[in-house]
């Protein structure tokens, strides 16, 4: 017997096949409705939750560094130099940081290798570029959810006041005095 032959010779059984798998996927689809109807009937008085898509500055830190604005904020680069000073501003999305009334603080490296002495150099303002960031350390007796929460309130009045508002239909009023009838 060829391999046509019993190629065709198998045909009517794997029709039986696929219409055994069919009847499988169909019960497996009715049982996920069946389970999705009972979740439903199970969450009918709770609302869902819905996913808010957060915009990429707020998935970062760039808010925490935000809500700093204005505070006396200490910086260590990698370099191992700190920048202490008050943060004017936050740039994103690089995370550049600018300063004003800062202090450099340079670590002065003994033969050791040890620390000895840091250079203070104090300054009117600093640009302290994103990448250059190791850790920001964070005032004490700052309460930062705190601090998020006021930013946040703040964030949703601006967008109040300045969101585009629904100009709505006006009416012409036509005045009969004016009517051009002949």
């Amino acid at each position: 017997m060829s391999n046509a032959a019993a190629h065709l010779m198998a045909a009517p059984e794997r029709r039986q096949q696929h219409k055994h798998h069919r009847e499988k996927t169909k019960t497996n689809e009715e049982e996920e409705e069946e389970e999705e109807q009972e979740q439903d009937k199970n969450n009918k008085g709770r609302a869902k939750k819905k996913k808010v898509k957060r915009h990429r500055s707020e998935r970062t830190l760039f808010p925490l560094l935000e809500s700093l604005v204005g505070m006396r904020v200490c910086v260590e680069l990698k370099n191992d130099t700190r920048v202490v000073g008050k943060l004017e501003e936050v740039r994103f999305p690089t995370m550049n940081l600018v300063f004003e009334e800062a202090t450099l603080e340079q670590p002065v490296y003994t033969s050791a290798g040890t620390v000895e002495i840091e250079a203070r150099t104090p300054t009117d303002a600093v640009h302290v570029s994103g990448r250059l960031i190791r850790y920001v350390h964070i005032p004490d007796g700052v309460n930062v959810i705190k601090l998020m929460r006021r930013r946040e309130m703040e964030k949703i009045q601006a967008d109040l006041k300045y969101s585009r508002s629904v100009r709505k239909d006006k009416k012409r009023v036509i005045d009969p005095s004016m009517s051009t009838s002949r």
